[in-house]
């Protein structure tokens, strides 16, 4: 009995030992393997860029670049902060902003930063989510914030609230653009479709005459010279 039970025991030592070892090796040539693989490579182009853009970070045709490149891999987080501090640098030292290396750039960031903006806020807006419409806005807001006198920005807002189902926020914003311009028919027109689409005609078709009666005195002065606007 004693022998059998001896015979057994050694058996099992004998077997565990090999399965320990057989799973020892295992797990090393797995963790040698991590541990040699290279990673995988980055084939979006966005290392480099952000790289260059530590080096000398006025580079503004390097920020533009990112922005859409982050844009392409729906990063938003690092867009909206790659444009919030492009435009912190260019509310106090817009005249320090390079291209291509030492060179200035070809136009004025006053210009050219709420273009490329805008142009990433038409993006998600023709998405046309939920997700996307709550990008537009954010960066509606930044915009907004840094340029004022930009109409684009709180037309873009306008949108986003309607879509959202917050027309009273819709109104403010363009109620502040027509404060500072009574007749500027696209906001007109924009104030009607959001009250329209509110459920509150009579105020829409209030706005949308004002916007056409406007409208009207340019629409025959581009007829006579042989182009019809449209609105």
């Amino acid at each position: 009995m004693n022998r059998s039970f001896h015979s057994y025991s050694k058996v099992l030592a004998f077997f565990l030992g090999w399965t320990s070892l057989i799973f020892g090796i295992g797990c090393a040539s797995k963790t040698l393997v991590s541990r040699t693989s290279p990673a995988a490579p980055d084939n979006s182009g966005i290392a480099p860029l952000e790289s260059i853009l530590q080096k000398t970070p006025w580079r503004l045709d390097i920020r533009f670049q990112l922005a859409q490149l982050y844009e392409t891999q729906d990063d938003f987080e690092l867009q909206y902060d790659l444009w919030a501090r492009t435009l912190q640098m260019g509310d106090k030292n817009a005249d320090d902003f390079l291209w291509e290396k030492d060179g200035p750039p070809p136009e004025s960031p006053s210009r050219s930063i709420p273009s490329h903006l805008q142009g990433s806020i038409d993006h998600y807006l023709d998405l046309k989510t939920e997700e996307t419409t709550a990008r537009a806005l954010r960066l509606s807001k930044l915009g907004a914030t840094y340029f004022p006198g930009r109409r684009s920005f709180e037309r873009s807002r306008a949108l986003c609230y309607s879509r959202r189902g917050d027309p009273e926020a819709a109104v403010r914003c363009l109620l502040r653009l027509l404060q500072k311009d009574p007749q500027d028919v696209t906001t007109l027109q924009m104030m009607g479709d959001v009250l329209e689409k509110a459920g509150k005609r009579k105020g829409a078709r209030i706005y949308r005459r004002k916007a056409e009666k406007l409208s009207e005195p340019a629409r025959e002065g581009e007829e006579k010279n042989g182009v019809i606007l449209t609105y």
